[in-house]
């Protein structure tokens, strides 16, 4: 084209001076690429970086993720770790509840014991005919026989002042309790705040998708039309220039939206488990 004088020399070298530009953001956003993936080897503790790889999702076909009239995260959500705890504290407060109130109740007790007295020790005695006594081993079971012993007992228990301390403790655990019930509503309503904020950004998300698939649209055929007026010389090399940086652009925004929205509705999947696949 120069030497057909179509381009001059000064616009061939603008636009080999772009070009080796390009070629460095080529290079710089390889180097940014393989800077994440060592961060991300870092952060799931993989030491083979070499041969680690990642793939990327299918993003042949993107579904709309996310209406405006979708509620059901909130019901997935109460499934959550943190509302489930909660719940558990609240079952755990209710029973030290209970239990404190027991001391109010009275006690009975019964007990029984069974003895023999046994020693190896004694001896049994007996009295001759010379009025001497001659003694001799005494048998464990006719020591259990002969000395045998039991007994029960039963004893009733009614509170009835203690210094208050029962009424303090109870009080203390109705206390408890209501701590442990405003836990569980602190988290639900947490995780409904949560789980809407995920729901709008999924929705903006793929609003600006949309957007961007338009504006790669209407930037493809810009530049079309813009390299065919340069091919006749209608249009100048800063034209084309600026008609393709727009492309590049729209590309580029297209790639971030799409990204993004996957990425909300990740975010939006660990609340609903939504799946983003037909």
């Amino acid at each position: 084209m120069v030497e057909a004088r179509k381009v001059t020399m000064a616009d061939l070298l603008q636009i080999r001076s772009q070009l080796s530009d390009a070629r460095n953001d080529v290079l710089t956003a390889r180097n940014t690429c393989e800077i994440a993936r060592l961060e991300l080897c870092q952060l799931l503790e993989i030491e083979d970086y070499a041969s680690f790889r990642t793939v990327a999702p299918d993003t042949a076909r993107l579904v709309r993720g996310a209406s405006a009239e979708d509620d059901a995260g909130f019901d997935a959500a109460q499934q959550l770790p943190e509302v489930e705890s909660a719940r558990v504290g609240i079952e755990l407060a209710r029973r030290d509840l209970q239990l404190a109130r027991t001391a109010y109740w009275p006690t009975l007790s019964l007990a029984a014991g069974y003895g023999s007295s046994y020693s190896d020790a004694r001896q049994k005695m007996f009295q001759q005919d010379d009025g001497t006594y001659r003694y001799e081993a005494y048998p464990f079971f006719e020591q259990y026989r002969d000395n045998a012993s039991s007994y029960v007992s039963l004893s009733l228990s009614i509170p009835i002042f203690g210094k208050f301390t029962t009424r303090k403790n109870v009080q203390r655990q109705k206390l408890a309790l209501r701590r442990a019930e405003y836990a569980l509503r602190t988290a639900e309503k947490q995780v409904e705040k949560e789980v809407t904020q995920a729901l709008l950004d999924a929705r903006t998300a793929w609003a600006r998708y949309l957007g961007a698939q338009e504006y790669v649209a209407s930037a493809e055929e810009a530049a079309r039309q813009v390299g065919r007026k340069y091919d006749l010389g209608a249009a100048t090399v800063t034209d084309y220039n600026a008609a393709v940086t727009t492309r590049v652009k729209a590309r580029s925004q297209l790639l971030q939206a799409k990204y993004e929205y996957l990425f909300k509705i990740k975010t939006l999947s660990y609340y609903t488990n939504y799946n983003n696949e037909e």
